[in-house]
């Protein structure tokens, strides 16, 4: 089968869509697929033709486009219609709605008759009262994407918390599916020592942020915790992971707040020190406005961590609070510390907490989620 993936950004460009299209192109490359990713030519910082135009990564033919930039993330590529149309894939499988380029896979896959599939990622709206949209993408939306989501044979949700925007935006409860995120099933076993990397930074008792600097993300919330848990406990807050626009606020905040010392920002890490950090930790702390589903729940999982993370989105759909997880109000520091000192305080708690959650993300492997999207592809093209 010939595969068409279009997400707005590709690897080495890391975020929850990014890590999704990398890994399930990977399983269905090794399942005998030839899978060609087309995306921008741009990082999530702005800066324009920092990757090759074309390259080769890990048997997946990647082509990205310059283009034009209406703000609010909505680009329009240009010439990735022809490349698709050269490359006459049996399935054009769009990331993320509410984007020029999605949206025209849609029109392409009604006009060509090639059967198109498009996953949120996390749709317009789903289930948080916290979370605003962009003016300019809500209008887009509003103009575009609501009259041509219908084009898509099938609509990929990557949680339950996303079909009620689906359905009230037209699109038919037979074309949708459930497919969450997924992790490499070779963590659930890996025997990663954290030595080296808690030597680095000086680790004893650590709480872990893992993913980009962005706003979005709430960690202004985790910092303002701080405080409020070293009247307690001597810990350090490790915040991990890619510049998304909030570095510099945050760094500040840490500051004006006395944290230094207290608060470690390390920057984006390879994918061994990223392992190493969460082997690391006591716990891992996703304190974001919204989230589908929150790849990186599922990687400290994964290694046996307890997690707590924001009653917002997809999250709920995958945390059980006080079973596999802590979930918490979003902007609220006082809970954020409560839950990572109740952690702290009851080490059977911790555990069993964690022992839960490694069994419960068992199912999210890549291989898995990989046979589910080819049963999808099959459907389609049988139909």
């Amino acid at each position: 089968m010939k595969i068409c993936m279009l997400p707005c950004y590709f690897y080495p460009v890391i975020g929850g869509a990014e890590t999704h299209v990398f890994h399930l192109s990977k399983k269905l490359v090794e399942m005998g697929n030839e899978v060609f990713v087309l995306t921008a030519n741009a990082n999530m910082l702005d800066e324009r033709n920092v990757f090759p135009s074309e390259e080769v990564i890990d048997g997946l033919h990647v082509h990205r486009f310059k283009f034009i930039d209406l703000g609010a993330g909505l680009r329009i590529w240009k010439g990735f219609i022809n490349e698709i149309l050269e490359i006459n894939p049996d399935i054009i499988h769009a990331h993320s709605i509410g984007f020029p380029h999605s949206d025209i896979c849609a029109i392409i896959g009604k006009i060509k008759k090639i059967p198109s599939i498009v996953t949120t990622h996390g749709a317009l709206g789903i289930g948080d009262n916290v979370h605003k949209e962009n003016v300019k993408r809500i209008i887009w939306a509003k103009m575009i994407t609501k009259q041509v989501l219908r084009f898509f044979d099938r609509i990929i949700a990557i949680s339950q918390a996303e079909i009620p925007w689906l359905l009230k935006n037209g699109v038919s409860a037979k074309k949708i599916h459930v497919i969450p995120n997924g992790i490499p099933e070779e963590i659930l076993n890996c025997d990663v020592d954290p030595t080296p990397f808690k030597e680095k930074y000086g680790l004893s008792s650590t709480i872990l942020y893992l993913g980009r600097l962005a706003s979005k993300k709430g960690i202004e919330h985790l910092i303002s915790a701080t405080p409020l848990i070293l009247n307690e406990h001597n810990v350090k807050i490790l915040i991990v992971g890619p510049g998304g626009g909030a570095k510099k606020e945050l760094v500040q905040l840490s500051s004006k707040l006395g944290l230094d010392g207290h608060v470690i920002f390390t920057g984006e890490l390879s994918e061994e020190d990223k392992l190493q950090a969460i082997v690391a930790s006591d716990m891992l702390i996703l304190p974001s406005a919204k989230e589908a589903q929150g790849i990186v729940l599922l990687e400290a999982q994964a290694m046996g961590k307890p997690v707590i993370a924001t009653n917002q989105g997809g999250i709920p759909h995958f945390i059980k609070d006080g079973e596999n997880g802590i979930l918490i109000d979003y902007g609220r520091p006082d809970q954020i510390a409560e839950a990572v000192k109740k952690l702290l305080k009851d080490n059977n708690l911790s555990m069993r907490i964690g022992k839960c959650g490694k069994e419960s993300v068992k199912k999210f492997t890549w291989g898995n989620i990989a046979r589910k999207t080819i049963d999808v592809y099959s459907q389609v093209l049988a139909k």
